[in-house]
């Protein structure tokens, strides 16, 4: 099921354009039978096809000339012979106007090479018309015609009253096809630049420019057709701005073909058979090049190879052969490299081969078009005059094994592509072939084919057949190759985890989506690993054509189910489905069938991780996405209708996931609904932790009330959107972007009135300013939430602006201030029973009881804090009483559990993207790791650490990781590196407003000067950070500030004043023993005492001096 609402929802339906079917509707039911009660999808599709438009030239002046009914028959008969050209290639001639002529191909099947398909029709119609001009010269009539060929997106189906065989297209596609068609030259082809990607390899072009084009703003790149490019290039070795593809994995089936060639060499009586087969663009004809190019390459293995292909586009008898003699000989004009290969083959022929293959050679050069029929063929009858050529087929590749052996001692090798199109002589021949083709040496025939290969049972059935199913890649080699493409450029991971995605282990699909970013200049060496997903990125036209050709296929309600399928979602329900198609009027049994049918072709398959019997999915990706593409706006808008409509209904078996009720109904154009659930969707994603999630289903919320309400009905849900999202914000610690949010909250909040949302928003814009050190505005911002929330009644945010307003003294230093407004809170949320709430408090209030020494109070706050936010799924909360909870037992000297509790704060910030929380927990394990004197680990922790403070712009966090930077340099002897990071760390803490924090640096600071030789300055920099705490109660950086000053003191021996010294020390340890003795648990108290080096030292001193 899709767990996002895509960027084609919120910008495919219109207000305007409701309003506008609403209106027409009304209208069009005078005139149409009523509607019916079983909702029904309109006829129709979506589709990228490929346009020919053909126009005469000069048709008036014709008309002049001649009787209208001779004009009527050269241009009937004209038609005609054009439709055989557009047949032949499987094009459709969607209509006649007058002396014009509109042809589409992969409109009602479609293909890979849709484009390839018109040029061909164009330039078979092209010689057809030099043959008709031939004919009409005696009369002095020349006709001129002049064709234009275009691809893009059209809508098929019926208009207006129905009447039987109505069936066009429109769309803007058309009309470009029309103006390309009249820049073309007379009796020429000119196609757009979206037809030349396709078909550049295959045709010479000429590129004409960009020309303007008739009623459009703008222009045009055009390129005409100057025939077939007799060099043609395998696709993957098109030279792009990517590299070409790397050949990845396969090695265990390229051992099997190895095999099979190494029996054909040592003899036997039976040909090598072997078939490849695999999905489209899975890798077939690449894996049996690779096999053709080793063979070739080496002395001992070296052959002959035969390559043919059969046609798709062209539906003549026994092509499959055709295109194997011509690979042999070569093109050539009027036959004269065939008959010039065949005099070389027969020369080195004798006896009664050389006789069989002079009588075959007539039969051939007329099978190749070179030749009238040999005159006995005139007393054959159909079947007799097939069985001819299959004999002479047969002769000619006995006449090439003999070649192979005679030059090489080695086997004739045949490799045959495309065997899903061979048309039946080929298929019978290859069957005939098998069974009567002798030769010295037994031949390897490689076949390769879709799934769908069409070949008689004898040929599978035979003695030497053997099938290689060619199956995904793995991950891995997809990556491997895809990385070979695009060196020296790069991607991000996350583009390339979505490329594996889209790609599904399909080589094709990885090239061409590779080709996608290239075409767009997505590849590059200088691409930001965290660069956002390009949004202009589509599934590519030949992918489209190759899943497309399938899906034309089937049967018509199965295409229409696995087209419900594909608005459902990516993963199915199945139940769900069912109950949209029997809404729809299907019954069960019909539906179990044809879901069968879709397994059974490959398009869907059961969900293992679901159970077979509850889930379906598409067997790739973009075969969801190619069919959702193709499904009519208005069908979707029913569909989605009635999928969330199915999945409400059935909430106990499928539990609501919202953002795919919204993604639904936002789809079907029920607005309202749709952004309830969207916000129920936002705080889903935050309670789970997947921050980013959230604030991207509210960026899209946002998008989709900027581009439809013109008319403002939606004020209250955009500032529900931005008031989350700041919220999402706040989490992640961008602060900018949390301003930008609430205060466009705030604005729409008191402009409805909204206590409730006014005061929300302003205590989620406190953070923004705590966060970058504006106390003070904070401390105001808290206060004007207390208020609005006391106008409105509405508790719940009362009780969020006290939590702030405490907040506020605790980092002004004043505890005592802080426990009040702390302990108001805690109240309103027990009694509204807002557990998340008291959660929140608790945990802030531990803060408030660790500084002022009663840390088993403050273990307990945290534990039932986090019990609750566990029970709750808020893994926010549980990163910061992780913390909290470690901050509490490295200070009791706890530091195995401390250690614990500080990485599973770190694991679990980093799983669900809580930067903040990942950043606070780096500080503290590099901390952990300091005191352990781990040093090389606590630079690397704390580095990383003031990394994403700096990124995140938080500054409290930032002084506090300098101030650990510094401590640690200064225990490496790095006396420089620790005086710059305590000093960076100081001018954070001042400009925060935070003098005690400010006090503590000072104190290492001063240990910093005296271990530089500055003792004057250690002196008056400790004098001033002792006298601060002194007489503060609870201070927690007490006892570190007082010990710094006797270390100096006992250093510097100042006048040797014993009593000054140790009342210094006596008060660092009168410190260490109040707090010690608030501790009522023997193992902590001891643990405190004995396990924090300060505190342990602080008493040795003491005890050794008294």
């Amino acid at each position: 099921m899709p767990s996002h609402v895509p960027h084609t929802v919120i910008t495919g339906f219109g207000n305007w354009l409701e309003s506008l079917r609403s209106d027409l509707d009304t209208l069009v039911r005078s005139v149409e039978t009523p509607e019916e009660s079983v909702p029904r999808l309109q006829e129709g599709e979506r589709r990228e096809v490929a346009i020919l438009f053909l126009d005469f030239e000069g048709f008036s002046q014709l008309s002049e000339m001649l009787d209208p009914e001779d004009v009527h028959l050269i241009v009937d008969r004209t038609f005609k012979i054009f439709t055989q050209s557009i047949e032949q290639y499987r094009g459709y001639v969607d209509k006649y106007e007058g002396d014009a002529l509109l042809a589409l191909f992969g409109c009602r099947e479609a293909g890979e090479d849709d484009a390839i398909r018109a040029v061909h029709s164009g330039c078979d119609i092209l010689e057809k018309l030099a043959s008709i001009n031939q004919i009409l010269a005696p009369r002095d009539i020349a006709l001129t015609i002049r064709i234009g060929i275009h691809t893009g997106l059209v809508r098929t189906g019926k208009i207006g009253k129905e009447r039987e065989g109505d069936f066009t297209v429109l769309g803007d596609a058309v009309n470009l096809t029309r103006r390309i068609q009249e820049l073309a030259p007379p009796n020429g082809i000119l196609i757009s630049r979206e037809v030349q990607d396709v078909v550049g390899d295959i045709f010479l072009l000429e590129n004409q420019g960009v020309k303007a084009v008739k009623g459009r703003d703008e222009s045009v790149e055009v390129y005409q057709i100057q025939g077939i490019n007799p060099d043609r290039r395998q696709r993957w070795e098109r030279a792009t701005m990517l590299a070409r593809s790397c050949y990845v994995g396969r090695d265990r089936e390229a051992s099997r073909l190895r095999k099979k060639y190494r029996n054909a060499r040592s003899g036997g009586k039976h040909h090598m058979v072997l078939l490849v087969t695999g999905p489209p663009g899975i890798g077939k004809s690449r894996f049996v090049h690779e096999f053709l190019v080793e063979v070739q390459g080496g002395t001992a293995t070296r052959t002959l190879v035969l390559k043919g292909q059969t046609p798709r586009y062209s539906t003549e008898p026994f092509g499959l052969f055709t295109s194997l003699i011509r690979s042999f000989f070569g093109e050539s004009d009027g036959g004269a490299r065939f008959r010039e290969g065949m005099d070389g083959l027969l020369s080195a022929l004798d006896g009664q081969l050389q006789s069989e293959l002079t009588h075959a050679q007539p039969v051939l050069e007329s099978l190749l078009g070179y030749s009238e029929p040999p005159p006995r063929f005139n007393q054959l009858t159909p079947l007799a005059r097939r069985l001819e050529i299959t004999l002479a087929i047969t002769t000619w590749l006995e006449a090439a094994a003999q070649r192979a052996y005679k030059e090489y001692g080695n086997p004739l090798v045949l490799a045959l592509d495309d065997l899903q199109w061979v048309d039946n002589a080929s298929s019978d021949t290859l069957d005939f072939v098998l069974s009567r083709l002798t030769t010295s040496l037994p031949c390897l025939f490689l076949l390769a084919s879709r799934p769908e290969v069409k070949l008689p049972a004898t040929v599978q059935q035979y003695k030497g057949f053997q099938q290689i199913s060619i199956t995904a890649l793995h991950d891995e080699d997809i990556k491997h190759m895809l990385e070979s493409m695009i060196s020296p450029g790069k991607w991000p991971d996350h583009w390339m985890k979505e490329l594996l995605l889209h790609a599904g282990g399909n080589p094709l699909f990885a090239e061409e989506l590779a080709q996608s970013f290239a075409d767009r200049g997505h590849i590059s060496e200088n691409i930001a690993e965290d660069a956002p997903w390009p949004n202009d990125m589509v599934v590519p036209r030949t992918v489209q054509g190759l899943i497309l050709s399938r899906v034309d296929c089937l049967p018509r309600d199965t295409k229409e189910i696995i087209q419900v399928a594909s608005v459902v979602g990516k993963e199915i329900p199945k139940s769900v489905l069912t109950q949209i198609l029997e809404q729809m009027g299907y019954k069960q049994e019909a539906i179990g069938s044809r879901l069968k049918d879709l397994v059974r072709r490959d398009l869907l398959r059961p969900l293992d991780n679901h159970g077979e019997s509850d889930y379906w999915s598409f067997s790739h990706v973009l075969i969801q996405e190619t069919v959702n593409s193709m499904v009519l706006n208005v069908n979707k808008r029913v569909i989605h209708r009635l999928t969330g409509e199915a999945l409400e209904t059935m909430e106990q078996d499928f539990p609501k996931h919202a953002a795919v009720l919204a993604y639904h109904f936002l789809g079907a154009g029920e607005t309202e609904k749709a952004l309830g659930y969207l916000l129920d969707a936002i705080k889903e994603a935050m309670v789970r932790g997947d921050y980013r999630e959230g604030i991207r289903l509210a960026d899209q919320g946002i998008a989709f009330i900027d581009i439809h309400d013109s008319t403002g009905k939606l004020p209250k849900w955009m500032g529900k959107l931005h008031l989350e999202r700041a919220g999402l914000l706040n989490i992640q610690g961008d602060w900018d972007q949390l301003q930008i949010s609430a205060e466009k909250a705030l604005e729409i909040a008191q402009g409805l009135g909204d206590n409730a949302m006014s005061s929300g928003t302003l205590n989620v814009l406190f953070w923004g300013y705590l966060g970058r050190g504006k106390l003070e505005k904070a401390g105001e911002i808290a206060l004007d939430a207390l208020e609005e929330a006391r106008a409105g009644g509405v508790r719940l945010e009362e009780a969020r602006s006290l939590t702030n307003i405490a907040v506020v003294e605790f980092h002004r230093g004043d505890m005592k201030a802080a426990l009040d407004p702390f302990e108001q809170a805690l109240a309103i949320f027990e009694e509204e029973n807002d557990l998340l709430g008291v959660a929140g408090v608790l945990s802030s209030m531990s803060g408030v009881y660790h500084h002022l020494g009663d840390e088993e109070h403050a273990l307990r706050a945290l534990e039932r804090s986090i019990n609750l936010r566990k029970d709750l799924g808020d893994h926010s909360g549980q990163v910061k009483s992780l913390n909290n909870i470690g901050i509490v037992l490295r200070t009791l000297g706890c530091w195995t559990e401390a250690h614990d509790r500080f990485q599973s704060a770190l694991d679990l910030a980093q799983r669900i993207g809580d930067r903040t929380g990942e950043a606070t927990a780096l500080m503290n394990r590099g901390t952990m790791n300091a005191l352990e004197e781990n040093y090389v680990e606590a630079l690397d922790d704390l580095n990383q650490s003031l990394k994403l403070f700096m990124e995140l712009g938080y500054r409290a966090g930032e002084g506090e990781t300098l101030k650990e930077l510094g401590k640690v340099h200064l225990c490496m002897g790095h006396t420089d590196l620790a005086w710059d990071h305590l000093q960076l760390a100081r001018e954070c803490r001042r400009s925060l407003g935070q003098k005690l924090e400010e006090m503590e640096i000072l104190a290492w600071l001063a240990r910093t000067a005296l271990e530089q030789g500055r003792e004057e300055q250690a002196l008056h920099m400790s004098s001033e950070a002792a006298e601060f705490v002194k007489g503060r109660a609870g201070v927690e950086e007490a006892p570190e500030i007082f010990y710094q000053r006797y270390l100096i003191l006992d250093r510097v021996d100042q006048d040797g004043n014993e009593d000054f010294l140790m009342e210094v020390l006596g008060e660092a340890r009168r410190v260490v023993i109040d707090r010690a003795d608030s501790i009522k648990d023997p193992k902590l108290h001891q643990c405190f005492l004995e396990s924090v080096p300060t505190h342990r030292e602080i008493l040795v001193a003491w005890n050794r001096r008294t």
